[in-house]
């Protein structure tokens, strides 16, 4: 049901924060959020690994069906070696200042959104992503871990980024804090946490359990325009997806919608079958020739294309998310509803698993399809296997190796005994994950191998040792 917070809070002039609402059904978030060039959307949620439930999460991008500004994502378990995912569309940033393992925000920004900065401030007890978007509007985007017991440090940390950006008239926070505001709570940290907003402007967006009988994910505004806040039914991890779209004065997208070019090809083969090219061409000059060629036939193929608008119901994020995924998806968040009330329901466990199941090896199905479609084209399947693992599509700089050490003398010969020495150490880490000897797997691997008499002779002549080392590097 929709509530006006000011309702509640009475005690702050010209504020006015947002409307919310909890829904049971993502599909339902339609009814209230409205596709405006003079708004900004955004949608947080404490994913708990990224590299595992980001499916999750794009197939949910797909049911609700809106063009969202921003993707926060909080707990996202961040290393230096794995990159965030890549989502189509988006530009991705991430906090590089890891204090734990589960620690790291990353924050998807629409390509065609203007005059974005983003930017990492210095953040104690926190991660945290700062969001300018023009002059007016600034987004912090943070995770608080629950490990950390005095809230002194990060409340301190987070009186200077909002000092510090005091100058926008409107100032959004989102994230997982690890507070529980709500008003029966007993946190001992409730009380100066949101004394420390209130000082600042901003408001809670919405009062609604997000985790359990906990409001830990929060929506803070300080704004004089009207917004709304949408709490999703928890399906990926135990927190429940925050959504906000909030008015603005002027445009802030440049294109809400897709566009795609439908040629009429038998159209352009007719036309182009009606030419008589000895009179159109003088093939005496070959050079003109080619020209008025190439001009004829770029000018009935424009004159026989269309540019269409996609609906947003008819694209996919991803394309491997097909409708009865998605409609698989739709039935298991309705029965884990359920599942609260009787968690030990084993239908529903085995449903939400083969859903899960389901998911993955449509996934799988479809990479697969794309590097047997590449495979005769080395550069092409190189890119697949970079999307697949989410590698940057864009080499890193080679002095970043280089800079590492303050000497550019020990970084080279630090980089020169990884190279020498990755072959030996990574034989010796798979023995060691496989709980083997070199001769002992290879003596495994002659007997697996044995109906094969090329195989055998080659083990034979090279010996177990040498025999080991090449296929644990195959």
């Amino acid at each position: 049901m929709m509530f006006d917070l000011m309702e509640i809070v009475t005690d702050i002039d010209n504020v006015n924060v947002s409307k919310s609402c909890q829904l049971d059904d993502p599909e339902n978030c339609k009814q209230h959020l409205l596709p405006l060039q003079n708004s900004v959307s955004i949608i947080s949620l404490n994913i708990r690994s990224i590299n595992k439930k980001f499916d999750d999460f794009t197939v949910l991008l797909n049911r609700i069906k809106f063009n969202f500004d921003l993707l926060i994502l909080t707990e996202c378990r961040l290393n230096e070696d794995i990159s965030p995912p890549i989502l189509t569309n988006y530009v991705h940033y991430y906090t590089k200042n890891l204090t734990n393992q589960n620690d790291g925000v990353v924050a998807f920004v629409r390509n065609t959104l203007t005059n974005v900065t983003v930017s990492e401030p210095t953040f104690s007890e926190g991660s945290c992503l700062l969001i300018n978007i023009g002059n007016d509007i600034c987004v912090i985007a943070i995770y608080r871990s629950p490990s950390f017991s005095n809230s002194t440090k990060f409340l301190n940390s987070l009186d200077n980024v909002l000092t510090s950006n005091r100058s926008y008239a409107n100032i959004i926070l989102v994230g997982d804090i690890n507070i529980d505001i709500l008003t029966n709570s007993m946190d001992r940290h409730q009380e100066e946490y949101l004394t420390l907003l209130a000082s600042h402007g901003l408001l809670p967006g919405h009062l609604f359990n997000t985790r359990e009988y906990k409001c830990l994910d929060h929506c803070k505004i300080k704004t004089k325009n009207k917004a709304t806040t949408l709490v999703l039914p928890a399906t990926i991890t135990d927190h429940s997806p925050v959504l906000l779209q909030l008015i603005t004065k002027r445009s802030i997208n440049t294109q809400l919608f897709r566009t795609h070019h439908k040629t009429h090809f038998t159209a352009v083969c007719q036309e182009l079958s009606q030419i008589n090219w000895n009179i159109t061409i003088d093939f005496t000059a070959l050079e003109a020739a080619t020209e008025i060629f190439l001009n004829t036939v770029a000018k009935i193929i424009l004159k026989h294309t269309k540019t269409l608008k996609l609906a947003r119901s008819k694209t996919n994020l991803k394309p491997w998310i097909t409708p009865g995924l998605i409609k698989c998806m739709r039935r298991r968040d309705k029965l884990h509803i359920k599942l609260r009330k009787n968690p030990n329901n084993d239908n529903i466990i085995n449903y939400r698993n083969l859903c899960n199941k389901i998911l993955k090896k449509l996934k799988r199905t479809y990479e697969k399809s794309e590097l047997q479609k590449n495979n005769k084209n080395s550069k092409e399947t190189w890119k697949v296997i970079k999307r697949i693992c989410n590698f940057p599509l864009k080499a890193n700089p080679v002095d970043k190796l280089i800079k590492k050490e303050q000497n550019v003398c020990n970084a080279l010969n630090k980089i020169n005994e990884y190279f020498v020495n990755v072959g030996s150490n990574l034989a010796h880490d798979s023995l060691q994950s496989l709980g083997s000897t070199e001769n002992d797997l290879a003596n495994q691997c002659i007997e697996l191998l044995a109906g094969d008499s090329n195989c055998v002779r080659l083990g034979s002549d090279l010996g177990p040792q040498v025999y080991c080392n090449s296929l644990v590097m195959m």
